[in-house]
């Protein structure tokens, strides 16, 4: 009996929520992305002014912090059904073409795809309005000095 309660307690503790390895993982690949931006505008091969220095992190920090938030929205949005109706038009259209049978109707197919647990992307946004913020204060930074 004690072996069962240690495979349940070790199988519960894997199942367990951790909210915060979605958002860890997500600044990590936003800064890797950051650097890479930063690499490609040549990070290690020109000697960068001051003035350069502040406007490339304020640029890859935006951009990248632009398109995370972007598509945390896209993803929203779409998880709320928004781009169902275009999508069982295409199904529609294709069981037409093929002369399919079966038809489901568009109340069985919004069931079919949302009647799961609903998901969460506001990690995505969160971390997207982060990295644009800290463009936005590197921004401020050059607007402040050097204009």
């Amino acid at each position: 009996m004690s072996t069962e309660l240690v495979e349940t307690s070790q199988s519960e503790n894997r199942k367990q929520y951790k909210p915060w390895v979605k958002y860890a993982v997500t600044a990590g690949i936003a800064a890797a992305a950051v650097f890479l931006i930063l690499v490609t505008r040549g990070l290690f091969t020109t000697n960068w002014i001051e003035k350069d220095r502040i406007m490339n992190l304020s640029d890859a920090f935006f951009l990248v912090g632009l398109l995370i938030a972007c598509l945390g929205g896209l993803l929203f949005v779409s998880s709320e059904g928004v781009f169902d109706g275009l999508a069982y038009a295409v199904k529609s259209l294709s069981w037409f073409f093929t002369l399919k049978k079966k038809h489901e109707s568009y109340a069985e197919y919004k069931e079919r795809r949302h009647g799961g647990k609903p998901r969460s992307f506001l990690f995505l946004i969160i971390i997207g309005l982060l990295y644009v913020g800290i463009g936005g204060i590197f921004n401020a930074i050059f607007l402040s000095r050097f204009t």
